[in-house]
């Protein structure tokens, strides 16, 4: 009788320990992939930004350059 619980615990467990650590790391590979995007959504806006300030001191140094 004894056996048969530490068998049962002993599957419990390993089961346990198998199914959090695949659903640990489908957690980590989504996490992964929302960083992966946040960060190239961020470095477009950036880029974006980046690209209307230049056009702008283009514009300022074109106006200069007429007066």
């Amino acid at each position: 009788m004894f056996h048969k619980d530490l068998e049962l615990s002993l599957w419990r467990w390993t089961f346990f320990i198998l199914f959090n650590l695949k659903r640990g790391m489908i957690l980590t590979n989504r996490v992964r992939n929302a960083t992966q995007f946040f960060t190239l959504t961020n470095s477009a806006i950036f880029f974006k930004l980046f690209l209307k300030k230049n056009q702008g001191s283009e514009k300022k140094t074109k106006l200069k350059g007429l007066i």
